[in-house]
């Protein structure tokens, strides 16, 4: 692979990131302030819903530093390696994380009886592109983890 694709898909996850903590910082109180304004019998729920949103930033970060990291390796063409399965492990644990605090964020309103529906929309969003980032990630463990057998199998017959 190239390396002015690297470079790009590094640059593409390094703006994601720069974008959300934006996001996250500057609009999203506002946006919080609006909703309160706008719906007022939900305006309680402002601090609780902007709590769950910023909780799940740092495992977001944390997930984009592994995906960096990952390309760094690909770039130094040690992708088949143990360190490219951890990044792979974390960054599915730091997406399921996303995922089951989502999903118990609307259950937790549901079974209150106070899920917006608009909240409901954004999170089961959130929830499934969590997940499947995290079962994405499972399998190519799954794939990288067969691929170093395969690569260990090689080396000790030759």
């Amino acid at each position: 692979m190239k390396n002015g694709y690297i470079l790009f898909l590094k640059a593409s996850v390094l703006l994601i990131g720069v974008a959300i903590f934006c996001l996250s910082v500057f609009w999203l109180p506002g946006l919080a302030e609006l909703s309160a304004e706008q719906y007022p019998e939900f305006a309680y729920l402002k601090g609780i819903v902007l709590a769950g949103i910023y909780l799940t930033v740092l495992p977001f970060a944390v997930a984009l530093q592994h995906a960096v990291h990952l390309l760094s390796l690909i770039e130094k063409r040690k992708a088949f390696s143990e360190a490219a399965l951890t990044d792979l492990r974390r960054i599915k644990g730091c997406a399921c994380m996303i995922a089951f605090i989502y999903a118990g964020g609307i259950l937790l309103f549901m079974i209150i009886g106070i899920l917006h529906p608009s909240l409901a929309l954004m999170g089961g969003t959130i929830f499934l592109a969590s997940l499947s980032i995290g079962f994405f990630a499972d399998v190519l463990n799954a794939q990288l983890v067969h691929a170093l057998h395969c690569k260990y199998e090689n080396e000790m017959t030759v």
